[in-house]
């Protein structure tokens, strides 16, 4: 439903860069435009986290917005309070030049797709591994890179609804 917009913030300018630094204005007036689409439109807007909590975390957004961000930086903030609405089909995305960008850009991606299962168990769903090291699909993760697992969802589960 919601999206990251930054359609005032020149996003069709023909200089566009992924790397492009949004200035605070532009960003709190998206932002703004954001909160008011939810509040006016969402169907269910209350229905999982009171609308005294939703205030908190629309407000808590906007105070985010105290320096220029790049579109990553701003979706991060509207996925997180995106979350907090509870509701599985509200998310954000990204613009279509910098959905373009990620088709087209040879960046990093973590390696593995995990599934976590009702009593927080979580297990390896499929891997973009190559070479000799293998982990077969099913194993039972506990830690990533020394963090334990639950610390990890957790710090997921922030931006998904």
């Amino acid at each position: 439903m919601a999206t990251a917009m930054l359609g005032s913030c020149a996003i069709s300018s023909k200089n566009w860069s992924p790397v492009k630094r949004y200035d605070v204005t532009s960003l709190q007036r998206d932002y703004s435009l954001f909160r008011q689409i939810l509040e006016e439109s969402h169907p269910s807007l209350y229905w999982y986290t009171p609308k005294d909590s939703m205030d908190y975390y629309f407000d808590w957004g906007y105070q985010q917005l105290t320096d220029s961000l790049t579109e990553p930086e701003f979706r991060a903030i509207l996925s997180y309070v995106t979350a907090k609405i509870k509701c599985g089909h509200t998310s954000t995305r990204y613009s279509r030049r910098y959905l373009h960008y990620l088709d087209t850009a040879r960046l990093p991606v973590f390696p593995i797709n995990i599934k976590v299962l009702e009593n927080d168990t979580v297990v390896l769903n499929n891997t973009l591994q190559v070479g000799d090291v293998k982990i077969p699909r099913g194993t039972l993760l506990t830690t990533i890179n020394g963090a334990p697992i639950q610390q990890v969802v957790d710090s997921l589960m922030r931006h998904i609804p």
